[in-house]
C-alpha cells in the first residue's frame, strides 16, 4: 500500500525522477518514524494537500481527517491535489478534508495522534510574531493548545514541527542558503511550544532536532543535534503524549 502510495505522491506533486524524490519519500516517512497509527484515528493541522493524511492511511489510520482551512479559500489547487491524491491512492473513504479553523473545530470524537507538521506558526500567525513579548498574544496560543489538548484522546500522541527562530542567520541578518524565503520572526524556539503544551496536560516525550533531507537516516543518526541546526535549518520535531 505504501508503495503505491508514494507513486501517487510523485504524480500529484510532480516530483523529478532522483534525489530530490527520494529526499521528499523520506521526509514523509520520517513523520510516522515510531509511530503505529494502525487502526488509529488521526487528525493533520495544517495539513495542506493531504499528503499526510493519505500515508498515515496507507498505514492503516481507520479515520483521518486533513484540516486545512486555507483550501477554503482561494489557495491554488489545494483541494484539488487532495482530491486526486485520495483518487489515485484509493484512501479518500478514510480521510477527510474540513476547512475549518482549529480554534472552531468540533468534532464528534477525540484523536489518538495529532500532528502540526510546519504548521503552528500558522494557526495564528500574528501571534506567534508576538507570543514572547504579548500576553494577549500568549493568551491566543494557549487557547489553542487547550483545543489541541481536547481534541486528543488520553494516552494519545501529539507530533509537532517547526523551525525555531533561534538561529544562526537572523541573528546575521542574512537569508539562509538552505531556507531562503524562512521569515524568521514568524517563529518561535521549541521551548516556547513545549511550554503551551505542557500547561495545556500534554507530556514532553522527546525532542528532535532535524538535520537536511539530503542527508536522510545518516544526518539524522549523527548530525541531529542543536548546534548542527543552529547553523542550517533550526528545524525540530517535539513529541507529546496527552
Amino acid at each position: 500500500m505504501s508503495t503505491d502510495f508514494f507513486e501517487a505522491l510523485a504524480q500529484v506533486e510532480r516530483l523529478p525522477t532522483g534525489r530530490r524524490r527520494g529526499d521528499r519519500f523520506f521526509a514523509v516517512r520520517e513523520v510516522f518514524r515510531g509511530l503505529d497509527v494502525r487502526d488509529r484515528t488521526v487528525l493533520d493541522v495544517g495539513g495542506g494537500a493531504g499528503s499526510l493524511s493519505f500515508y498515515a492511511a496507507a498505514l492503516g489510520a481507520r479515520e483521518v481527517v486533513c484540516l486545512e482551512p486555507a483550501a477554503a479559500g482561494s489557495a491554488g489547487d489545494i483541494r484539488a491535489r487532495f482530491e486526486h491524491l485520495g483518487a489515485l491512492t484509493g484512501l479518500a473513504d478514510r480521510v477527510r478534508h474540513d476547512p475549518s479553523p482549529i480554534q472552531t473545530y468540533t468534532p464528534s470524537h477525540t484523536f489518538d495522534l495529532v500532528l502540526s507538521q510546519n504548521s503552528i506558526n500558522h494557526m495564528d500567525e500574528r501571534a506567534c510574531i508576538d507570543l514572547h513579548r504579548s500576553p494577549e498574544a500568549r493568551a491566543r496560543y494557549q487557547h489553542i493548545f487547550s483545543r489541541l489538548a481536547a481534541l486528543t484522546s488520553p494516552g494519545g500522541h501529539l507530533v509537532m514541527s517547526d523551525c525555531s527562530s533561534n538561529a544562526v542567520w537572523p541573528k546575521l541578518g542574512v537569508r539562509s542558503p538552505l531556507a531562503p524565503k524562512m521569515a524568521w520572526h514568524k517563529h518561535q524556539p521549541p521551548e516556547v511550544w513545549s511550554a503551551l503544551a505542557t500547561e495545556a496536560g500534554f507530556r514532553l516525550e522527546s525532542l528532535q532536532w532535524s538535520t537536511p533531507r539530503s542527508l536522510r537516516s545518516v544526518g539524522r543518526t549523527l548530525l541531529s543535534n542543536r548546534a548542527v541546526a543552529w547553523l542550517t535549518t533550526a528545524h525540530f520535531v517535539l513529541r507529546f503524549t496527552r
